[in-house]
């Protein structure tokens, strides 16, 4: 069984923590084409420490999202996963911490599912939502949940199994014994990203979503082992998705279609469309929890599922 310390799959951070990505003397980070400028990402940097597990007695919701990749090839897309902490707010929308982030290249389907497995039944067990990227090789992953499945523990080797997992919208695999119907499939279209790319600004602005401090600010701490490696890992993620972020630019198509794409098209953005899966889910609790607090008809009207 795959074990997140110290299995295959490993944290993929950027070579200088922190540093702005230059491209012939630009700073992306301040390009006025960046869509999410530093700006706007700097001021939710204020998180100082990342969760490898939920803490004890914790009551918060958490939700995973997967952007899913299979290549080891050179350059290849990398598969992303981000766990989110919720805490509503008193307007219905949610305080989204990004507290944990784990990059992998080259993983088998398989792998991926048992690390999903892992953060959903032993690390953060109050997750409400596993996000996936189902499109293209995200297809089959859903699939692979549809099963029981057993965790070794690699301190004590004991052995503990868990139910299937189905997707939400599945009214068959729900008939599954004890599954959990906690799957969201997402299949990203030109109106799904036109919604949620904005969405995903806005939470920027508002500073409600909230990222990890720079790796810096902890760098002293992490020499002086009052971190451990994965702590100080996670913040050298959130260096790499603030960076992918100011990366992402809108602009227009000859046919007047608003596209979303990268101001230096050889670097990836696994980390940025993980996070935008993830909100796309939250945006539709929020907008539940709005109609339920001000039984407001016309949110309803505004609000239109985007999901399969």
């Amino acid at each position: 069984m795959l074990n997140l310390h110290t299995g295959k799959c490993k944290n993929l951070g950027i070579k200088s923590p922190g540093d702005n990505i230059i491209d012939r003397g630009i700073f992306v980070g301040s390009s006025s084409e960046s869509y999410y400028p530093y700006e706007i990402i700097i001021p939710c940097r204020s998180v100082d420490h990342g969760e490898t597990e939920q803490p004890k007695k914790s009551v918060s919701d958490y939700i995973i999202t997967h952007d899913v990749a299979l290549s080891d090839s050179r350059n290849s897309d990398n598969s992303c996963t981000h766990v989110i902490k919720l805490k509503q707010r008193s307007n219905g929308s949610y305080s989204k911490r990004v507290v944990y982030t784990k990059v992998c290249n080259g993983m088998s389907l398989p792998e991926q599912r048992n690390l999903l497995r892992e953060l959903v039944h032993v690390r953060f067990p109050n997750t409400i939502k596993l996000v996936i990227d189902s499109r293209g090789s995200g297809e089959a992953l859903p699939s692979l949940f549809y099963e029981s499945w057993e965790y070794i523990n690699p301190a004590t080797g004991d052995v503990t199994e868990y139910p299937p997992i189905v997707r939400d919208d599945d009214e068959v695999g729900k008939k599954l014994k004890d599954s959990l119907p906690i799957i969201r499939a997402i299949s990203a279209t030109s109106e799904f990203n036109d919604r949620f790319y904005p969405y995903m600004k806005s939470c920027l602005q508002d500073k409600s979503i909230e990222l990890l401090s720079p790796s810096e600010e902890v760098d002293q701490d992490y020499k002086e082992g009052k971190l451990t490696d994965e702590q100080f890992a996670l913040h050298i993620e959130h260096d790499a998705l603030m960076s992918e972020l100011a990366n992402i630019k809108q602009s227009l198509t000859e046919h007047n279609n608003t596209v979303y794409d990268r101001i230096i098209r050889t670097k990836k953005r696994d980390r940025a469309t993980s996070l935008l899966y993830g909100l796309s889910v939250i945006y539709e609790y929020e907008i539940e929890n709005k109609e339920k607090l001000y039984g407001d008809s016309k949110l309803k009207y505004r609000y239109k599922p985007l999901y399969n």
